[in-house]
């Protein structure tokens, strides 16, 4: 995959709340030139992945995979690799998830995308966290002794195949974007292991017995 200098980049902050905590995932894409500038549009195709649409395409997770007390704040873009950086610019959407008799997941808990780019190293590659999600999204309960339900895993690995499509065609592909060495690789590939993680690190006392590997 092509390599492109930083300038080329902007990141994208997905800001979701969990009754009082935050949860934040930071991604960046490239702009492919021309009129191909992320905004608006941008923003609605990555909020349509965390809670499906907000765009009128219902591609991306349902809200009922959502506690209810989980809510996507906003989606800010904001292009970096140049001081100083340009402010900005804020998409709010205010969405919460559905009621549930299910309890939430412990806290912390998530479901992690890892993003790879063919790029050797910790810098040619990146993470996503799913968090909000109740122990419906479980095999069984409790959620810290068990694993991410098969269709939850489906459910991710096709709004995520979407996402990253639906970027592409609109000029904005998915990138993993190094700020040490100042370039962005696109995405070629995601892994789901069948795990639960947390937010702060990855549970590796729990070995993982099925892994979906999506080249795209």
């Amino acid at each position: 995959m092509p390599v492109t200098p930083i300038t080329n980049t902007a990141r994208i902050v997905v800001s979701q709340s969990l009754a009082e905590e935050q949860i934040v995932n930071v991604l960046h894409v490239r702009s492919m030139g021309g009129d191909f500038v992320p905004g608006e549009e941008t923003a609605d195709i990555v909020a349509n992945f965390f809670a499906t649409g907000q765009d009128g395409v219902n591609a991306g997770l349902p809200l009922s995979v959502h506690t209810e007390t989980w809510r996507l704040d906003s989606v800010s873009i904001q292009w970096i690799g140049t001081a100083p950086f340009d402010d900005a610019t804020i998409y709010n959407y205010g969405i919460s998830g559905t009621e549930s008799a299910n309890e939430e997941l412990p806290p912390q808990t998530a479901l992690v995308v890892s993003l790879r780019t063919g790029g050797a190293g910790r810098r040619g590659r990146g993470r996503i966290f799913l968090g909000g999600l109740h122990e419906g999204s479980s095999e069984d309960s409790p959620a810290s002794v068990s694993r991410p339900a098969a269709n939850l895993l489906l459910s991710v690995e096709t709004a995520f195949t979407t996402m990253l499509n639906r970027l592409t065609t609109v000029g904005n592909p998915l990138v993993v974007a190094s700020q040490v060495n100042g370039t962005s690789r696109e995405v070629t590939q995601f892994v789901l292991d069948n795990k639960w993680a947390t937010q702060r690190r990855r549970a590796r006392d729990i070995p993982v017995t099925a892994r979906t590997v999506v080249n795209l």
